[in-house]
């Protein structure tokens, strides 16, 4: 049995090299029980370690971090798949719409996600997701991410992720039944358009709880989260104000606390109690809560003319020469090795992708 029989992700080698695995974990910021490894000449993305995880580069620039934020695990375990088969493009839309649903004080359930998006299989073993008509919120979505399967490392967390932690090639998503309390909520975002890009800032996720690295906004918070929006359909300074005051005290120390409150069943009447949004509790003297952003109420007039330009986040470009496989034997030798060029982009600089001649299949 040759590499041409198997599937991509029982094949394929790691291009990541160790100065790759440092930029990662250096972005990350991870503590120290979490490990991370390059894999063997012998390891593809669907046999991990015992107690690992797959981890591609291209998800971490999805928006993918660690410890997990709430709602994803949640989302694993309700599509009955670990993070490793999501593609890339799947975390920016999880991102986006946590974002969104807090703005709007919609309480996000993976039910109510679903009533966004439409899961599909990308290729074998990865699945993607898709904007349903009427619920297409973000403008810039990346339409393909060339040469991410290739860019993958092993992740051994603390404890076990939520989801199975073996590749499941056709797992069975749960159908979407439509509720009344999904259209009532949903009403809220109709019309609604973001640039993605804004909102994948670092200092953003941090802001929600999307990710633990304490970075700076760059701007005051109203201004910052207005400058997002492509549409007219945009939230009100006021509330974007009490928004502020409840995310300026930090992220929670419990991590459960940052998805707020759930999407209640549907009653049997007609009318739908949507809870209001979970206020965050207050943190230690020595959290980092957002010393860069203004503390003075933005005004209605012009709060986007009062920021300056937003910092873009850091991005890392990995140039190779091709893709690498290998069949599953354990006594395959090591491919040869190729030269390999890092170039990590400084923050002024455009990002760049993978220049790999891999034939793409045009999915994420």
């Amino acid at each position: 049995m040759n590499g041409k029989d198997l599937p991509w992700y029982s094949c394929y080698l790691s291009d990541l090299d160790p100065h790759d695995l440092s930029v990662v974990q250096s972005l990350l910021r991870l503590d120290p029980s979490y490990e991370l490894r390059l894999p063997s000449p012998n390891e593809h993305p669907s046999s991990p370690p015992e107690g690992c995880i797959t981890v591609f580069k291209d998800q971490i620039m999805g928006g993918l971090r660690f410890p997990l934020h709430p709602f994803i695990s949640d989302l694993c375990q309700h599509c009955g798949i670990g993070v490793s088969q999501f593609a890339p493009n799947v975390f920016r839309a999880i991102c986006g719409t946590v974002i969104l649903c807090r703005i709007y004080r919609i309480p996000l359930t993976p039910h109510l996600f679903q009533h966004f998006y439409s899961f599909r299989r990308a290729e074998a073993g990865i699945f993607n997701v898709q904007a349903k008509p009427g619920f297409k919120f973000f403008d810039s979505l990346p339409s393909s991410n060339k040469g991410w399967r290739s860019r993958f490392f092993f992740l051994k967390p603390p404890s076990p992720l939520a989801g199975p932690s073996q590749w499941r090639p056709l797992p069975a998503f749960p159908p979407h039944v439509h509720e009344s309390a999904c259209f009532i909520v949903a009403d809220k975002l109709t019309g609604v358009l973001v640039r993605l890009s804004v909102l994948m800032l670092e200092g953003i996720l941090y802001t929600f709880g999307l990710s633990p690295v304490p970075a700076e906004i760059g701007a005051p918070f109203a201004a910052a989260i207005l400058r997002s929006f492509a549409c007219q359909e945009t939230p009100a300074v006021a509330v974007l104000e009490a928004l502020h005051q409840e995310l300026t005290p930090g992220l929670p120390s419990d991590p459960a606390a940052a998805l707020g409150p759930q999407l209640p069943a549907p009653p049997t009447s007609d009318v739908v109690i949507v809870p209001p949004l979970l206020v965050l509790p207050s943190p230690s003297a020595a959290d980092p809560a957002l010393s860069h952003t203004s503390d003075q109420p933005a005004t209605a007039s012009s709060p986007t003319r009062q920021a300056p330009p937003l910092r873009p986040t850091l991005r890392l470009r990995v140039t190779r020469n091709s893709k690498r496989t290998a069949p599953v034997t354990a006594t395959s030798p090591p491919p040869s090795q190729r030269q390999r060029v890092v170039v990590l982009s400084s923050p002024s600089k455009s990002s760049g992708t993978s220049s790999a001649q891999e034939p793409s299949s045009g999915q994420e």
